[in-house]
């Protein structure tokens, strides 16, 4: 699991897709639970990067489904799995979908104080509204969050932020 994340975040999407595959059902196999969520949003990632929109989909509502069950105490991953559903259905068209996943996600972080998740979903919100020509609610959603951060400002997430920031002014 951890080399099909790595492959992930090398930008190696089909070899990711068919490692996670193979190895999430093993550790549920194992009778381990925990982080198949955040394991299934991963998953989900490289299948829509690999051409597999409905295969991720199917991951993503999984990893919801399970985040959101009664009794289901790993919530940790929940604002950053809506923010990849949504991320999904913007690459495969849905708008609609896209947003309404955009602003669940940044509610789930707003409410967990959760500022890295918050900047994520702002960021793919931001790429959204500006694929609308909707680029001053863009900035005044993005730039705030982005702004708040005063450390750590050559890490992916705020670089793509700031390059967001960029393109919108």
């Amino acid at each position: 699991i951890c080399r099909a994340a790595w492959l992930l975040i090398s930008d190696r999407p089909q070899e990711s897709e068919a490692l996670f595959r193979e190895s999430i059902p093993r550790w549920s196999e194992v009778g381990l639970g925990i982080d198949v969520p955040d394991y299934k949003t991963m998953h989900a990632q490289s299948a829509a990067l690999s051409g597999q929109q409905d295969a991720a989909l199917n991951l993503i509502n999984e990893a919801i489904e399970q985040i959101e069950r009664p009794g289901w105490e790993e919530k940790c991953i929940y604002a950053e799995a809506l923010r990849v559903k949504g991320w999904i259905l913007h690459l495969g068209g849905d708008l609609a979908g896209a947003e309404a996943e955009f602003r669940a996600s940044l509610k789930v972080s707003r409410g967990q104080q959760a500022k890295s998740w918050e900047l994520r979903a702002a960021t793919s919100y931001a790429k959204l509204l500006k694929d609308q020509d909707r680029r001053k609610e863009a900035l005044e959603l993005l730039e705030p969050i982005y702004l708040w951060f005063t450390e750590g400002l050559d890490t992916k997430d705020l670089k793509e932020a700031k390059a967001m920031l960029v393109e919108l002014r």
